[in-house]
C-alpha cells in the first residue's frame, strides 16, 4: 500500500486504508525539522516490514508482535525483509542499505518503547542480540561491508608508549612536538573527535565549570566553525554547517592541554590551538603524518595484530571508532541498558536521534576489554603528569 500524504504528514495504511498503528506512533517521534520527504522515506521502509509480516503471518500481525514484544517473530520478519532487499539490490543494482537501516530503526525504536513500558530483561537481551545479528549488514552491491572496529588493546597500549613524551621510544624530535602529539593522540582517543574538529580547536575552546552535584570541577571543549578566514590550503570544518560541539573531557586530558599551552605551544598570532613548528595552524596532512609516524614505530607483533584486521596504518578514524566502542562498553559496565547507552553515544558524538551509528558500534557489548583499555590509558596519563610535577588527583569520568 503506498504512503498516504495527509495534511498532518505522511502516513502508511494497510490494504483496507486503515493507518498502521506503530508506524503512525513512530512518525510522531520524528524531530520537527524532519522533512516530509524524509518522513515518507522512513515510513516506506516501515511499510515494507508490514507488508512482509502480512504475507508471512497475516494482516496486522506486525502490530501484534510489536505490542507483545515478540522478538522471535520479529526476527523472522526482519530476516525475510533482509533477504528480499538483498535480492532486489542484486537484481536492480541498487543500494537498499538505507531502506533496511530504516526498517531496523523502526523495529528497534518500538522495542525500546516497549522496554520502557515493560522493563523486562528478556526483551532487552533479545534486542541486544537483534542489533548484533544485523550490525554488519550491507545491501549496497557496489560497496564493501562497513568496518567499524575498536583498535585491539595491544595496539592502543603500544601507541600510548610511543606517544608518551617521557618514553625512550617516542620518535618525535623535540620535547614540544612530543607533548603536542601526545595531546593530539589523547584528544582523538578520549573524545572521538574528527581530524578536522581537532584542527578547529582554539585557545579558548577548553573551559571549566564547577559541578555542584559532585563538588568537583568539570572540563569541556567547545568546537565551532571559525568565522575568520582560515589560512590553511585545506581548511578544516565541522561536518554539520553552523554546528557547535560541546564535549566533556577528563581532568587528566585538560591538564595535558594546559601543560602544552603553557610550556610547549609556540608563540603564534593564530587563534588555533594546535600549532606547527613554524607557529602556523597545523594542517590536516600534518595530523595524518603524526599517526603515520607512530604506526611505523609500533612493535612488529602489534603491526601483525593490525594487519589481521586489515589495517595498514592507524588513522584518526580508527581512534574515533575505538573511542565509541570504549564509551559504549563503559556505559554497559555501569549498568545502563543497551538502548540507554546508545542514546548517550548519540548525545556525545552529536548524532541525530534516528542515527544508526550507535547500532554499528554495538559490538562493544561483546568487547569486555574495551573498558579496561580506557582505564589503563587514564591511569597512564595521570602517571605521566605526576612525573612532570602536575598533581592530578584522579582521571575524572568524562
Amino acid at each position: 500500500m503506498p504512503i498516504t500524504m495527509l495534511d498532518s504528514g505522511p502516513t502508511c495504511s494497510d490494504h483496507d486504508g486503515v493507518p498502521r498503528l506503530w508506524s503512525t506512533i513512530w512518525a510522531q517521534w520524528f524531530p520537527l525539522q524532519q522533512s516530509r520527504k524524509a518522513t515518507a522515506r522512513k515510513l516506506t521502509a516501515a511499510n515494507f516490514v508490514y507488508e512482509v509480516a502480512d504475507e508471512l503471518h497475516g494482516t496486522r500481525s506486525l502490530d501484534r508482535f510489536l505490542c507483545d514484544g515478540d522478538v522471535t517473530s520479529l526476527k523472522s520478519v526482519l530476516s525475510a525483509v533482509f533477504f528480499r532487499l538483498r535480492n532486489k539490490a542484486v537484481k536492480d543494482g541498487k543500494n537498499m542499505g538505507t531502506q533496511f537501516d530504516d526498517a531496523m530503526r523502526f523495529v528497534i525504536d518500538i522495542l525500546e518503547k516497549h522496554r520502557e513500558d515493560e522493563s523486562g530483561e528478556a526483551v532487552q537481551d533479545a534486542l541486544t542480540k537483534l542489533v548484533y545479528q544485523y550490525r554488519d549488514t550491507n545491501l549496497n552491491v557496489n560497496s564493501a561491508p562497513p568496518q567499524i572496529r575498536a583498535l585491539p588493546e595491544e595496539v592502543i597500549n603500544d601507541l600510548f608508549e610511543i606517544f608518551n613524551p617521557l618514553s625512550s621510544r617516542n620518535p618525535f624530535r623535540t620535547i614540544a612536538l612530543r607533548w603536542r602529539n601526545f595531546m593530539f593522540f589523547l584528544l582523538l582517543l578520549e573524545t572521538g573527535m574528527r581530524r578536522g574538529e581537532s584542527a578547529l580547536l582554539t585557545s579558548t575552546s577548553l573551559y571549566t565549570q564547577f559541578d555542584s552535584r559532585r563538588q568537583v570541577n568539570s572540563f569541556w571543549l567547545n568546537i565551532r566553525q571559525t568565522v575568520d578566514e582560515d589560512p590553511r590550503y585545506e581548511a578544516p570544518s565541522l561536518k554539520t554547517v553552523n554546528a557547535t560541539r560541546q564535549i566533556p573531557v577528563s581532568a587528566s586530558l585538560a591538564a595535558v592541554m594546559n601543560l602544552y599551552e603553557l610550556e610547549y605551544r609556540p608563540q603564534a598570532y593564530s587563534e588555533f590551538f594546535v600549532i606547527s613548528q613554524k607557529s602556523n595552524p597545523i594542517s590536516l596532512r600534518q595530523l595524518n603524518q603524526i599517526l603515520e609516524v607512530a604506526t611505523k614505530h609500533l612493535l612488529d607483533e602489534v603491526k601483525e595484530s593490525l594487519a589481521r584486521r586489515g589495517v595498514q596504518s592507524v588513522s584518526c578514524h580508527e581512534l574515533r571508532h575505538s573511542c565509541a566502542c570504549m564509551r559504549l562498553r563503559r556505559h554497559l559496565d555501569q549498568g545502563l541498558t543497551l538502548p540507554a547507552a546508545q542514546e548517550k553515544l548519540r548525545d556525545f558524538f552529536g548524532w541525530s536521534s534516528d542515527s544508526n551509528m550507535p547500532i554499528y558500534y554495538s559490538r562493544a557489548e561483546f568487547e569486555p576489554k574495551a573498558s579496561e583499555t580506557w582505564n589503563q590509558v587514564m591511569d597512564s596519563t595521570v602517571a605521566v603528569l605526576r612525573r612532570v610535577g602536575f598533581n592530578v588527583a584522579e582521571a575524572d569520568d568524562a
